[in-house]
């Protein structure tokens, strides 16, 4: 996609706790696979989490609650997903006002589960394939790689 970079890297372990994900100047977003985001739209915070980000999209999880206020780590850590997953361009990200990391978890088997029957029907990855892709992202996950996108 022209105009988008994305790439992973490591966030220095004083950044690791920031809720500050977008940078003005720069036009870029790091953001944490496993990581729970909540988003103000008008007077509600929805929330979802990153299961993935690559050049095409963004892959993550919605869940269906609103809240009246910045939920807790506590409340986001409570919910059931909305949808297992859903890819999105990742400019979509361009349109976020008020993005706010609320917490991180490792993502396990069981959240990956529909991005790999995602990846297994749009990609023609074999299973072992998209085994060998899971097992990356959950390791990103654990070790809190963050996935830088910059907008030109």
């Amino acid at each position: 996609m022209h105009g988008v970079h994305v790439g992973r890297v490591r966030f220095p372990p004083a950044r690791q706790k920031s809720a500050i994900i977008f940078d003005m100047e720069e036009k870029a977003f790091e953001l944490l696979l496993g990581g729970y985001y909540s988003n103000q739209e008008e007077s509600q915070w929805s929330v979802f989490r990153i299961l993935d980000i690559d050049n095409n999209g963004i892959h993550y999880t919605p869940y269906n609650d609103k809240f009246s206020s910045l939920p807790t780590e506590k409340q986001v850590l409570e919910l059931k997903p909305w949808i297992l997953h859903i890819p999105q361009e990742i400019g979509m990200l361009n349109n976020l006002k008020d993005l706010t990391l609320i917490t991180v978890k490792p993502l396990s088997d069981q959240d990956l589960e529909g991005y790999a029957q995602y990846l297994e029907g749009a990609t023609g990855m074999n299973p072992e394939e998209i085994k060998s892709y899971l097992t990356q992202i959950k390791t990103h996950s654990q070790n809190k790689t963050s996935v830088r996108v910059a907008f030109n």
